[in-house]
């Protein structure tokens, strides 16, 4: 597979699909962040600065490449949590900059958005340092383009700046002897090929990227030892204006880790334009941070945390379990950091059984998915005999459940969680594909012992003697404008994947096509639309 151009609803789609990735392996990125303090934040940071991004992106319907590129680096900078999410907002400013006003860029386009990025990250920090995310995006930058002189296709620029960046990765140990004491590798330049790896994959599918970068040719775990924190506090906050050197040298004096992300077009998308800029700043005085930059424009969205109460008294209190069948969905959801319990249709878990993994899940709230409408009852019941704060998620169907994890964060509220999560739910549009048991006459359609049968809604849409043709009829009837992706999960290991992708692919040119093993019982396929 090869592409040669990117546009809006492409763009759009790596950077959700580089989002999903990096958030699901943020705890990888986490416990390599042991410099400058061992804080573990650099991977939820990161994470967090992106969600900010595929929200907007989700709530925008303008396609065009230039609005999709501004949304990106407008949203970035706004959301940027910490020195790496201040980092990677210019990253991505820099590739707004770089597509400008084009409706479609090509592999040259992007290599050359990546050194723009390049110079707009080192470009921020008061004291770039080598043997960091700065040193992989430069290394992967000057590789990309002397490659796109040659090649045309946008994967093969993809692929190289994963693998010129999991050799520079390496090398980091060797830049920065605090990384070679500590037996890791940098946590931010890590988080960035996680993004790169999350695009690769949801683009051509390709599993040999999963899970090769963590760690390359390190042995054994990272050691972490105790560090003096000096400046105790860790301050991001927005100046409604852009950032003078005067200004710059007087933030300097008040502490280290300066970081300053700005942009001269920030509000372009509306009618408003404004020059904002994002500052991170560790300091033991963040009120006399504040007080002087107050001075030079209108400051907001002000953010203070305790860095040494975040280091000693980091918990997780949330946990998601989700009732799977088969156990191909129950691998998918164990990667997504979920508890499983087997279930679903004919062989629904008792009240007794799902009390039990709940009160064997070390977390004082528990967002439950039955992914049945047969479960939810149970679930109920077993929450209301629980201890903890269970909030059931009324998921009807496996392809709901995905949904509604992929919405969930470990950093927000209990309500705001939930919002997301039924959002989510809202949006995914399930099907399945099976063998009809018996003849019978159902919504004018006759349908006949063994012919398979398409359902949508919880109604029977279509039949037919030919599995895959009715698989098509299906996705007929389910597919509107606005879907961009198709996931299959099929039941048997046994399955023609190729040959399945292919057929869908040519029937539905225009969207993304996703297979999984699920091995569902009772069903050959359950389909996801979004």
């Amino acid at each position: 597979m090869s592409i040669y151009y990117c546009d809006g609803k492409r763009l759009k789609f790596a950077v959700c699909s580089g989002t999903h990735w990096l958030t699901q392996n943020k705890e990888v990125v986490n416990s390599l962040n042991v410099f400058p303090i061992p804080d573990g934040d650099t991977g939820t940071n990161m994470s967090l600065t992106l969600q900010k991004v595929t929200e907007a992106l989700e709530n925008t319907s303008n396609d065009s490449l230039p609005y999709i590129a501004q949304t990106i680096a407008n949203n970035s900078l706004l959301g940027a949590r910490g020195s790496s999410g201040v980092i990677l907002s210019q990253i991505l400013q820099g590739l707004a900059e770089g597509i400008g006003d084009k409706l479609r860029i090509d592999s040259m386009d992007l290599a050359k958005s990546l050194k723009i990025s390049s110079e707009k990250a080192y470009s921020s920090i008061d004291k770039p340092a080598e043997g960091t995310i700065l040193t992989l995006l430069r290394e992967t930058a000057n590789s990309a383009v002397n490659l796109a002189h040659e090649n045309k296709d946008i994967i093969t620029i993809l692929r190289d700046i994963l693998e010129t960046g999991e050799e520079v990765l390496i090398k980091t140990q060797n830049l920065l002897p605090e990384l070679k004491k500590a037996n890791v590798v940098d946590a931010g330049g890590q988080g960035l090929l996680f993004i790169i790896e999350g695009v690769l994959k949801a683009i051509d599918g390709d599993d040999t990227y999963l899970s090769k970068i963590y760690n390359p040719g390190i042995s054994g775990k990272p050691h972490i030892e105790k560090t003096i924190i000096e400046e105790k506090y860790c301050l991001d906050f927005l100046l409604m204006e852009k950032v003078t050197e005067e200004l710059n040298e007087k933030l300097k004096t008040f502490g280290s880790e300066v970081i300053i992300a700005s942009s001269n077009n920030l509000l372009s998308c509306n009618t408003n334009k404004q020059d904002i800029s994002k500052i991170h700043i560790h300091t033991n005085t963040p009120d006399k941070v504040i007080e002087t930059v107050r001075h030079y424009g209108k400051v907001e969205q002000i953010k203070i945390e305790d860095m040494e109460a975040q280091h000693s008294e980091f918990v997780v209190d949330k946990a998601i379990l989700a009732v799977v069948p088969g156990d191909g969905f129950g691998d998918i959801f164990k990667k997504l950091n979920v508890r499983t319990l087997a279930g679903g249709q004919t062989m629904n878990p008792s009240v007794a059984e799902i009390k039990s993994i709940i009160d064997s899940i070390k977390a004082s709230t528990i967002f439950l998915l039955p992914n049945n409408g047969n479960i939810i009852a149970a679930a109920k019941k077993a929450g209301e005999h629980s201890n903890k704060k269970i909030h059931i998620l009324s998921t009807k169907t496996i392809p709901e459940g995905i949904s509604a994890v992929m919405a969930f964060s470990h950093e927000t509220s209990v309500e705001e969680n939930i919002e997301r999560m039924e959002s989510a739910i809202n949006r995914v549009k399930s099907g399945e594909i099976t063998k009809a048991v018996r003849d019978s006459k159902i919504n004018g359609m006759e349908i006949k012992k063994g012919n398979y049968i398409g359902i949508y809604n919880d109604s029977i849409v279509n039949t037919g003697k030919k599995r895959e043709q009715e698989l098509l009829n299906l996705l007929k009837t389910m597919i509107t404008d606005d879907d961009t992706i198709i996931s299959i999960f099929y039941q048997s290991q046994d399955e023609d994947i190729e040959s399945l992708c292919s057929n869908v692919g040519k029937a539905f040119p225009e969207l993304d096509i996703e297979t999984y093993y699920g091995g569902q019982p009772h069903y050959d396929y359950i389909i996801s639309v979004e």
